[in-house]
């Protein structure tokens, strides 16, 4: 988890010597964006080697997995992979794995995390005023609507969303 916060630390340029949210409130920003998977089953790539047909390299579409994600083989046995790429989702091992490998872990979402983040930090300066003194002009509110913008382009590269909806005034029986 320590480097999921690193990550969002980053994006939100919140790594000065002090930082406006602790490493919990980023925790609970991520933890709104996770993934959990159980035993689902990873994408795998062919290679040839010496006229066989061999498949050492495992990847999955979610990215950024806390470090105790766990990889299986078909009969539940933990497997031990050489790499491990948790920011991409990508494992490879120094022999042949025979499919299926399954993953369980938690992937997230640190795009929308920063995302929340930002739009918090905005929130503190929802009240900031422009002002004008001694000739010069200070144009505090500037710092939100900043904010803000970082903040939805964080929104635009996060993950899509899905949500189910139930019709209630159709009949099932049509």
């Amino acid at each position: 988890m320590f480097s999921l916060i690193v990550q969002v630390r980053r994006l939100i340029h919140d790594n000065g010597t002090t930082t406006v949210w602790s490493d919990e409130e980023l925790q609970d920003w991520l933890d709104a964006h996770r993934i959990e998977v159980i035993r689902a089953p990873l994408q795998y790539a062919r290679t040839v080697v010496g006229g066989q047909v061999v498949i050492r390299d495992y990847a999955t579409e979610l990215s950024n997995w806390e470090g105790d994600a766990t990889l299986t083989d078909a009969d539940g046995n933990t497997l031990a992979p050489e790499t491990a790429n948790l920011v991409v989702g990508r494992w490879s091992f120094t022999a042949h794995q025979q499919p299926p490998v399954h993953l369980t872990g938690r992937s997230y979402d640190v795009y929308a995390a920063a995302a929340d983040a930002l739009e918090a930090r905005a929130a503190q300066f929802a009240l900031a005023y422009d002002f004008t003194a001694d000739g010069a002009s200070y144009h505090r509110s500037q710092q939100a609507q900043a904010l803000l913008a970082l903040a939805k382009q964080y929104r635009r590269r996060s993950r899509p969303r899905v949500a189910r909806m139930v019709r209630d005034d159709v009949s099932a029986q049509g």
